[in-house]
């Protein structure tokens, strides 16, 4: 029995198949709020609560797996399959209004490739370099500093949530580095870094500093370019057990560096 027609498929993996009927419309701000019975939604996996909302002015009990009867009731089967994925019917009552969602039983993997593609793609930020000396410019044998900004050097999540199943995925920055973009081995450092004070003048050391040995006019353009890297250690939750481990994510930024040679003039004295 396959009586629903025509919606959409979010998710890592997973692509548009009829039939399927919509009382949601993605991404709309009050989506699934005129659902009407007898309408079946497709869960939307990239969204916290699915992106099916409840209809205004009404409280909503908690999603369960439908019945043989109410599949009945509904015309269509209890669950299907689709590209090996298997698909649950499930229902909640809200007020006078029965809503229904076809929930896919989505492999770990996948679900996880879905929470790492967020994390890149739309959560964690990318580096903001800043030096010192300054405006991407320094000098032959002076330590240059490098940081980034230190208020988004925190935890970061993403999280998917379908009946039965809870998910988030959490990243937690672990290192600074910096590619010089002169062949040379990048600096790392455990943190954003400091940020340079004029009171620290040009002989202080930083935790995240790099001294470059040969000016930039070595190169073609006479620029180096570099790159600052942040490295983010991810563990995932699934149903608020214990995290554990999942991989490793970078997150990066190019700049270039016109690094100049300082020369000394010895004037003899008459």
């Amino acid at each position: 029995m396959t009586a629903l027609t025509g919606a959409i498929i979010l998710g890592m993996g997973l692509t548009q198949h009829a039939p399927f009927a919509a009382a949601d419309k993605a991404g709309g701000k009050d989506a699934g709020a005129e659902a009407e019975v007898n309408r079946v939604a497709v869960w939307l996996v990239e969204q916290t609560g699915g992106g099916i909302s409840r209809p205004r002015g009404t409280t909503c009990t908690s999603w369960t797996r439908a019945t043989s009867a109410d599949a009945e009731r509904q015309a269509t089967d209890l669950t299907w399959i689709i590209d090996g994925i298997r698909w649950r019917l499930y229902r909640r009552t809200c007020g006078t209004t029965t809503q229904w969602a076809r929930v896919p039983e989505l492999p770990d993997d996948v679900v996880d490739a879905i929470l790492i593609d967020r994390l890149i793609e739309e959560i964690l930020p990318d580096p903001k370099p800043a030096t010192a000396p300054p405006n991407n410019t320094t000098f032959v044998t002076l330590g240059t500093w490098f940081w980034t900004d230190p208020a988004e050097w925190h935890d970061y999540t993403a999280s998917i949530s379908i009946p039965g199943r809870s998910i988030t995925a959490t990243a937690t920055p672990t290192t600074l580095s910096f590619d010089p973009g002169d062949g040379e081995p990048a600096a790392t450092c455990a943190g954003p870094g400091d940020i340079w004070q004029p009171a620290d003048g040009d002989d202080t050391p930083s935790d995240c500093m790099y001294t470059y040995i040969h000016s930039s006019e070595i190169t073609d353009d006479g620029i180096f370019h570099a790159s600052l890297h942040i490295d983010w250690h991810v563990t995932v939750t699934r149903n608020n057990e214990p995290a554990r481990d999942l991989t490793t994510l970078t997150t990066t930024t190019t700049l270039d560096i016109d690094v100049r040679e300082l020369q000394a003039i010895i004037v003899a004295n008459e």
